[in-house]
């Protein structure tokens, strides 16, 4: 209250203040939290119960501050770990949405009470009546249009990992119609609040991504659990880069149970779908660039102009595509290759979410071309595109297209000099 009314009085200095004070228990929680990791769901009992118990030391600190959502959170968490009895778990529990009702907003902090039942396989009745009202309550919040866009799309964001929990609970419930209706519920809110073409804000977009992975996630899980295995394997193909790392073993043991090989594996994560978050000006290339002004990563920038009179080669890439970090190092051979030529240029597009993560990698790996940050370039030019993918263009007319990067790079590189002569 006292930093609200600093904020309408113009008092900067005491609104700072009040500020501070009201986030330091959550950086000292966070300072906590960097010295203490968890330890992980494979390590030894004894390791994960002494990082129980912990955890529920520094909740107990955290329930003598503001911070009582995360307290209760943290509490539940550390419960869970060590196994703690039934009714013990329930009373923290209703504490806690006792808590959270009180709040202004609601947090993603109330969904610990949904998973801590589904991990101890407890009380599952009570999961899907929780899961309506947090998303009831998001979706308040979605149709006021003072909103701004980062807040809009985290909570379609969190209402969709909600309902996530809702589909497990109907599953473990042997309700599956009712799972599949939380599945269609999830495809409605991605489907209505899909970001319009003009919304650059690199935080909305993603937590639209991860809405959209989550609700991709559920659909193949839910798939697997049914039998449905070819479905699943279709579903995990489908999440964006935000989460689409820790898909690919449960996508691997799939393709074992359908009887896949390890070389059509190879295939199959060679050329993976890129996520557009919002519709693409044309299907496919254009066969010409479009004018462009991109900056690499070392800060210049790049027009139409420099290519022109010359053969350029180059490579779409992100670093998440594990193919695509395979391939790059063969592309700098062949950059090394043409290097001093008058008439090749070796370029390369980057298509990360991240900018800042892709220009790290960039940096870590030191590679002898340009990487364009090329996102927004190629969302424009393209509809579903496959990376890693390999371009020449001729004078900005593009004369040539590879998808995917095979198991032989010396070969590659020398199937790709033979096109530039």
């Amino acid at each position: 209250m006292i930093e609200a009314g600093a904020s309408l009085d113009g008092d900067r200095a005491v609104r700072t203040r009040i500020a501070a004070e009201r986030q330091e228990p959550v950086r000292a929680y966070l300072a906590w939290e960097r010295t203490h990791p968890y330890p992980g769901d494979n390590a030894p009992p004894e390791k994960r119960r002494a990082y129980a118990e912990a955890l529920l030391a520094e909740s107990a600190r955290l329930l003598e501050t503001p911070r009582k959502s995360l307290a209760y959170s943290e509490w539940l968490s550390a419960l869970a770990m060590l196994d703690a009895p039934l009714h013990e778990v329930l009373r923290v529990a209703d504490e806690f949405l006792a808590v959270s009702a009180e709040e202004d907003r609601p947090t993603n902090q109330e969904v610990s009470v949904a998973t801590a039942f589904l991990q101890r396989g407890i009380y599952l009745d009570r999961v899907p009546a929780l899961v309506e009202e947090l998303v009831g309550r998001f979706n308040n919040d979605l149709v006021s249009i003072h909103s701004p866009p980062q807040a809009r799309m985290s909570n379609v964001y969190q209402s969709v990992n909600a309902l996530s929990l809702q589909v497990k609970a109907y599953e473990k419930l042997g309700q599956g119609e009712k799972a599949h209706q939380s599945i269609r519920q999830m495809q409605k809110l991605v489907a209505l609040h899909r970001p319009p073409a003009e919304m650059t804000d690199s935080q909305a977009l993603n937590f639209y991504a991860l809405a959209r992975g989550a609700m991709w996630i559920s659909t193949a899980q839910l798939a697997e659990s049914e039998g449905r295995k070819l479905d699943a394997l279709s579903a995990y193909r489908e999440v964006p880069p935000p989460l689409r790392a820790a898909t690919l073993e449960p996508q691997s043991k799939l393709w074992k149970d359908l009887g896949g090989s390890l070389e059509a594996w190879s295939q199959w994560v060679a050329v993976l779908p890129i996520y557009r978050s919002k519709p693409a000006a044309a299907d496919t290339w254009t066969g010409r660039l479009a004018p462009m002004s991109l900056k690499d990563f070392a800060g210049n920038v790049w027009t139409l102009e420099q290519l022109k009179g010359k053969t350029t080669i180059a490579v779409v890439w992100a670093s998440w595509c594990a193919p695509c970090v395979a391939e790059l190092p063969y592309f700098a051979k062949l950059a090394d290759r043409v290097k001093g030529r008058d008439d090749v240029l070796a370029i390369s597009f980057n298509v990360d979410e991240n900018a800042f993560l892709a220009e790290t990698f960039w940096k870590t790996h030191v590679y002898n071309f340009p990487a364009l940050s090329a996102k927004q370039y190629a969302e424009d030019l393209m509809g579903d595109l496959t990376i890693p993918r390999t371009l020449i263009i001729k004078d900005g007319a593009i004369t040539y297209e590879r998808e995917g990067f095979g198991a032989d790079g010396d070969k590659w590189v020398e199937e790709m000099l033979a096109k530039l002569k």
